[in-house]
């Protein structure tokens, strides 16, 4: 049972009741600060406000982009790491800091709010009998959602990366992608 039915009663007290909505406007940012600290990231430094601030900011797009476009993760995943990616570069050319320090709790937790949009729980609710052909599409299908998850946060990052660093500096004279 994939609904949690006997555990989740509408009904039933509160412990068992499914939690609002409005709780994820607080376990977001207790779970980006753990997954911050979690990197190694120093408790002390300015930075870990703003990484916590930039995650939080990249699940909002995710979320309510996820509501706006059902069932496009890749579009999804491309907005909120087009966030992620445009408020973190614009961080390492204004303050001269790493953008990729910054960026990178957004970037880990763009991966999940992707596959929650009709992923992998999905995945296992529909294949209940197994060995059958539908299970190896359906397998294959949530590959494919991974793949279109991995090419919206390089697009996003990519576009972010673009507009804010639009013209060749002489630090970076190959171009964007060299080092």
């Amino acid at each position: 049972d994939y609904t949690c039915s006997y555990s989740h009663d509408s009904s039933g007290p509160w412990y068992q009741r499914t939690p609002s909505e409005y709780w994820s406007f607080l376990t977001v940012p207790m779970f980006s600060l753990f997954l911050t600290l979690r990197n190694h990231a120093p408790w002390k430094r300015k930075e870990l406000l703003i990484t916590v601030l930039i995650s939080c900011m990249g699940w909002t797009c995710n979320h309510f982009s996820a509501r706006a476009f059902p069932d496009r993760s890749d579009m999804t995943s491309a907005i909120g790491a087009f966030a992620v990616g445009f408020v973190s570069n614009l961080y390492g050319r204004f303050f001269s800091g790493n953008a990729f320090v910054i960026m990178i709790t957004g970037i880990l937790f763009q991966l999940p709010s992707g596959l929650g949009n009709g992923g992998l729980i999905t995945f296992a609710s529909e294949n209940n009998s197994s060995g059958s052909s539908t299970s190896y599409l359906s397998g294959f299908q949530t590959a494919l959602q991974l793949i279109s998850v991995s090419v919206g946060l390089t697009v996003g990052l990519g576009i972010s990366l673009v507009l804010i660093f639009p013209i060749q500096s002489r630090k970076r004279a190959g171009g964007i992608f060299s080092l």
